[in-house]
């Protein structure tokens, strides 16, 4: 019923309410690093981490779709084709990025002679940046305003060997899935029984494979669905109602629960218990907005798809923005009023970054996404007279 979907509405607008969230998070931590006064002990400005763990879900959810749609209307996995895809949608960004922020910045800086201090040279850190390991840089050396690509290294492992797992071991999806899940769960368990270092946790936290199995099992779910999502309980209005509530809780007032509610701290507080229960509620928020026709949570608008169209571009530069926008004029923020800081920060970091974004998104990448296409999968099969199926729409923007 679900098996020859083109595309997931309401998604491409979360894509930008995650990499919004990561900017807001972002402009208050760099904020809290100058001891300048910032709203990090408020909820909203707190979910950086969690909006990747989001962003991970999602990925997992739709290439592991993909995947499957592509064995059924092909009844083969072109894995050079897909990796051809992958490569085109992610690496022209990335490489620029890391060209921006290892050659063309350092020489900026150094024949402006600005007074900034780049945790680590160039030289020193190019192979990882090449060979999609950032997060290993990010280890070493700490934030730094190329510290988002750690994420798009993560997620790089994960396309090199999906591919050919969904491809030669589909039948055990989702035993590959569920043993993923219980293993990263038994390293989290015993990293904390013991007591390894900071540096171990936070490895562990960045390789988040289980939140791209999460969003494959959503995606299995859906993929092998013979009744309407809508007649499973688990996407009631009720139930509905009760997890958007939870979300939008967690999303505006989590610190306030955690100071009011042990029992609250106890379950969605803790190192081991709280990713797992957000990565779950994530992939039915993915399942129920993409696949329920009675889902109530419509976000799908010209405004929003278009940010979510971007939202690649918004996660890329927005640490450069903040950059730009703060660093420079850190004297000046620290005699002006709080909360005139406040407005100008969050104002000025999301217009430079939606600005570099669009026109990122509109000289740049699309011309690579323009060559993605010739690399699609072939056309559906004919389907035979009386089959219903979902409508024809364009698969995920962002995928």
């Amino acid at each position: 019923m679900y098996q020859d979907i083109k595309h997931f509405p309401n998604l491409t607008p979360l894509r930008f309410v995650a990499a919004f969230l990561v900017v807001l998070f972002h402009i208050e931590e760099t904020r809290k690093m100058f001891h300048l006064p910032n709203l990090t002990d408020y909820s909203l400005f707190g979910h950086g981490q969690l909006a990747v763990t989001f962003f991970f879900v999602l990925s997992g959810f739709l290439i592991t779709y993909l995947l499957l749609r592509e064995k059924k209307q092909t009844s083969q996995i072109n894995v050079r084709r897909f990796y051809l895809r992958r490569a085109l949608r992610i690496w022209p960004l990335y490489y620029w990025m890391v060209f921006l922020g290892l050659v063309l910045i350092p020489a900026g800086v150094k024949l402006g002679r600005v007074p900034y201090d780049s945790p680590f040279k160039p030289g020193d850190v190019a192979l990882y940046f090449m060979a999609f390991l950032p997060f290993v840089v990010n280890l070493q050396y700490g934030n730094h305003f190329l510290t988002p690509l750690w994420s798009v290294g993560i997620e790089e492992m994960f396309y090199l060997g999906w591919g050919p797992v969904v491809k030669f071991l589909r039948r055990w999806l989702p035993a590959i899935m569920l043993t993923t899940l219980a293993t990263k769960v038994a390293l989290v368990f015993v990293a904390d029984r013991m007591s390894a270092g900071p540096q171990g946790v936070e490895l562990l936290r960045m390789l988040q494979f289980e939140a791209m199995a999460v969003g494959g099992l959503g995606a299995y779910f859906v993929f092998h669905r013979r009744q309407p999502i809508e007649a499973n309980w688990l996407f009631s209005r009720p139930v509905q109602v009760v997890i958007v509530t939870f979300l939008c809780a967690r999303l505006l007032a989590h610190e306030s629960f955690v100071a009011v509610w042990p029992w609250y701290a106890t379950v969605l507080d803790n190192a081991l218990w709280t990713p797992l229960v957000m990565m779950v509620a994530f992939a039915w928020l993915i399942v129920n907005v993409a696949a329920n026709r009675m889902n109530f949570l419509r976000v799908d608008s010209r405004v929003l798809n278009y940010l979510g169209d971007i939202s690649y571009g918004i996660y890329m530069y927005h640490a450069l923005a903040i950059s730009l926008v703060f660093v420079p004029f850190l004297k000046h923020y620290r005699a002006m009023s709080p909360w005139v800081t406040t407005l100008l920060l969050h104002t000025l970091v999301p217009g430079v970054t939606l600005a570099m974004a669009a026109a990122s998104k509109r000289f740049f990448e699309d011309r690579f996404l323009r060559l993605k296409d010739r690399f699609a999968p072939a056309a559906s099969v004919p389907m035979t007279p009386g089959t219903k199926h979902s409508p024809p729409l364009p698969t995920s923007r962002a995928a």
